[in-house]
């Protein structure tokens, strides 16, 4: 039975993910399960508390400042949730004296390099007032993955990977009589965008009429390093 998105919480969820592009996927797909309130959130706003990789830490809060770490699941991950670290990373140094994994084979020069990788304790807490809304999943996914592949391109250039015409959006994003909140500054690149204005690109994008209807991307939610 779902319950109010706000009030007292009864569930908490605790897990230590792989320190591998597995771990990350995981805590992405988790993430995306927040807007829509599916999964464990149709019960509400239940706190996800996570041992990560520290490398995945950086990139879910990496902010709009950090023009080296800001990615899509950064955008992504902030839209839902807020990510606070819950332990010192550096208490957990080195990561050898705190965490014995078995060993099923030869020590690859990648398998110790995962092994050895720091680690960080995070809790992901759903947001009271959610940035992507209800049912705008796909729109969020399309506009931050195809912005993202030409991040370090200013707006008014790179606003044209959502497709023939879509220069038209700008008005709807930089027009002096938008109230100030609404607007977006279009000479800043897609890794300088806030998640608010990320939020006024997806709204301009999902009201525009000649938007592609095909929004798949066809795989999970996460970050590769590609873009």
């Amino acid at each position: 039975m779902s319950k109010p998105w706000t009030g007292t919480l009864e569930l908490q969820y605790i897990a230590q993910v792989p320190n591998n592009v597995h771990g990350e996927q995981l805590i992405s797909q988790l993430a995306r399960a927040i807007p829509d309130r599916k999964w464990l959130f149709r019960f509400g706003r239940v706190p996800l508390d996570i041992l990560t990789s520290r490398s995945m830490y950086e990139r879910l809060t990496a902010s709009s400042t950090n023009l080296k770490t800001r990615c899509k699941v950064s955008v992504m991950a902030q839209g839902a949730a807020e990510v606070t670290p819950t332990y010192p990373h550096e208490a957990l140094l080195p990561v050898t004296n705190h965490f014995y994994h078995p060993v099923t084979r030869s020590t690859a020069t990648r398998a110790v390099a995962s092994i050895d990788a720091p680690v960080q304790p995070v809790r992901i807490t759903p947001l009271e007032d959610q940035l992507i809304e209800p049912g705008l999943l796909d729109a969020w996914d399309f506009v931050t993955r195809n912005l993202f592949i030409i991040k370090a391109t200013p707006l008014v250039k790179s606003i044209t990977g959502l497709g023939p015409g879509a220069q038209a959006l700008l008005k709807k994003l930089d027009d002096p009589s938008i109230p100030a909140d609404q607007r977006v500054d279009v000479n800043k690149a897609p890794r300088e965008l806030t998640v608010q204005e990320w939020k006024n690109v997806v709204k301009a994008f999902n009201d525009w009429p000649f938007r592609p209807e095909n929004l798949s991307i066809g795989h999970m939610f996460i970050e590769d390093g590609r873009y």
